[in-house]
């Protein structure tokens, strides 16, 4: 029984996961070229990709997202990107990315290579259109963001890829700012009481400010779509503070 179990169950298993270890980095990283591609119209290369179990995480060396009206060019290339994930969310099929490192990020480098598709997949991409600019393209992917899934959900990345998010959520500095913005929001209430009738509409705007940057929770942005929403939550109401104070100021 015992030599049985051994040559029917455990071997295979060995092999088996042998197989899964020494192919599973390229499995990866073809699977993210490829559904990037399909987002963004033209040839995306990552370069080294390795994935650790301990901590869980992903790392590469190099990344080139090609501009699909020049494809001799990069929208823009990375250095070495490292992220870690959340196992216990993993497990519940839920991709959470704790922390992201980006090095040497550069916008319209030229290519070595023609980084060209072909037309079929580029003209299915979710960002294929007239847009040749980085500025151009990345507009268009924020726009988008509230209706693509979370950006590394490898399962749903063909139906929606958001560069942009990316970038987006790596300027958590915006994030910090909301507990400043809520003291300034608070003082700006406070002192209505000694201004006139006619700003009462600001004073509604105000209130409305403050509803909403209270309910921001800083630990409940596990996920890029939810960061990148609060942020430019953020900076509307930050902008919008910057008016009112203004206007109370001058009076």
């Amino acid at each position: 029984m015992r030599k049985r179990f051994w040559l029917v169950v455990l071997i295979p298993s060995i092999i088996f996961l042998a197989v899964v270890y020494f192919f599973i980095n390229s499995w990866i990283e073809s699977a993210i070229e490829y559904a990037a591609e399909e987002a963004v119209g033209a040839k995306v290369e990552i370069d080294n990709l390795s994935m650790s179990i301990f901590p869980l995480g992903i790392e590469w060396d190099k990344l080139q997202v090609t501009n699909p009206r020049d494809t001799w060019e990069n929208l823009f290339e990375t250095g070495i990107v490292k992220f870690s994930m959340d196992p216990g969310q993993l497990l519940r099929g839920k991709y959470i990315i704790n922390e992201i490192e980006v090095e040497n990020f550069i916008l319209g480098t030229r290519r070595k290579t023609d980084g060209a598709i072909n037309k079929e997949r580029n003209k299915r991409a979710v960002f294929a259109g007239d847009e040749g600019t980085f500025s151009q393209l990345a507009d268009k992917a924020f726009k988008a963001t509230v209706e693509t899934p979370p950006l590394f959900d490898i399962v749903k990345l063909k139906e929606g890829f958001n560069a942009d998010s990316l970038i987006k959520a790596l300027d958590m500095s915006s994030v910090k700012n909301i507990d400043a913005l809520k003291t300034r929001v608070d003082e700006i209430t406070n002192s209505w009481t000694t201004i006139k009738s006619d700003f009462e509409i600001q004073k509604q705007k105000v209130l409305e400010i403050e509803k909403q940057i209270t309910a921001i929770d800083p630990t409940q942005l596990k996920d890029v779509q939810k960061i990148t929403e609060t942020i430019a939550l953020v900076d509307k109401a930050q902008k919008t503070v910057n008016e009112i104070s203004s206007l109370i100021n001058d009076k």
